[in-house]
């Protein structure tokens, strides 16, 4: 059985892997950002992983709010929003019972109170690039349930469609990538850096686009499909191409960050799950 102790264990161990996997334009053991290092994010996943453990015993709210806070006490960074909102959900069911039909009966009793303490974490963890929204805007007091707030955001952020659609990208996209990917026995980093393009070739990134436009985040897109096919399996990460492509992303300020939250989350339910186990995932860490 699943107990508070493994769901803390497996966000830590599912947000460790994806910062230490030298993923193209985000922050690794390689590359920072002025604001932002490598252990700013591995603090924030050990931070957060006692706060989910309580997850399946309190409101997503407070497991929001909570977890935002928990980050910010240890680090000022707000790089973890994405993954927090994306595991709250997941970590309120227990890993024999982690199927989409129960996250979908998480999702569906969500209240106007999750929404209040939700958009309070946004706020307090001030993500760049939101805008205004015509209805339900984070700077005001929301009136609807958290499910109906995501979508009305759902057609132009990942993350808020997964709670319209009840995670069913993850599942049928994320989850599965990542199995196939780790069956090549490419070793571990590999595997996870290509679910990272895997994601960005199929999803364009909603942090890009909401920094720069969609039609950039779909030029990415485009070129990270052209980067998967050139490079064969095994070759990713000695490859000058896949070099020249993250640089590139540095270059132009493009950091496919949403795209780094799925793998987190990829990562969380094949642990969870025991689709992967970690020490496997160690065993071929090259």
């Amino acid at each position: 059985m699943s107990t508070p102790s493994d769901i803390a264990t497996n966000v830590q161990l599912a947000s460790l892997l994806e910062t230490i996997s030298r993923k193209a334009g985000n922050v690794h053991p390689g590359a920072r950002f002025d604001d932002l290092s490598l252990l700013d994010l591995a603090g924030g996943g050990i931070a957060i992983g006692p706060v989910l453990a309580n997850a399946p015993q309190q409101p997503l709210g407070a497991t929001i709010l909570e977890a935002v806070r928990a980050t910010r006490h240890l680090s000022r960074s707000n790089a973890n929003l994405g993954i927090i909102l994306l595991l709250a959900p997941l970590a309120s069911v227990s890993a024999n019972d982690l199927t989409p039909d129960n996250v979908e009966r998480v999702l569906a009793t969500t209240t106007v109170s999750d929404s209040i303490q939700t958009f309070e974490a946004i706020r307090l963890a001030n993500p760049g690039g939101l805008g205004e929204a015509n209805e339900q805007d984070v700077a005001s007091q929301p009136t609807e349930s958290l499910r109906d707030v995501m979508r009305l955001a759902a057609s132009r952020d990942l993350i808020a469609k997964q709670y319209a659609d009840g995670f069913v990208d993850l599942f049928d996209f994320g989850v599965p990538t990542l199995t196939r990917l780790l069956g090549h026995r490419v070793g571990t980093e590999e595997a996870v850096v290509r679910l990272h393009l895997e994601w960005l070739a199929t999803y364009p990134d909603s942090l890009i686009a909401r920094k720069s436009s969609f039609p950039t985040a779909e030029h990415v897109s485009e070129k990270t499909r052209t980067l998967l096919a050139r490079i064969p399996m095994g070759c990713l990460l000695g490859d000058a191409r896949y070099w020249a492509f993250d640089a590139w992303l540095r270059e132009e300020r493009h950091n496919p960050g949403t795209s780094a939250d799925f793998v987190a989350a990829s990562l969380y339910v094949a642990l969870q799950t025991g689709v992967v186990r970690w020490k496997e995932l160690a065993d071929h860490w090259r």
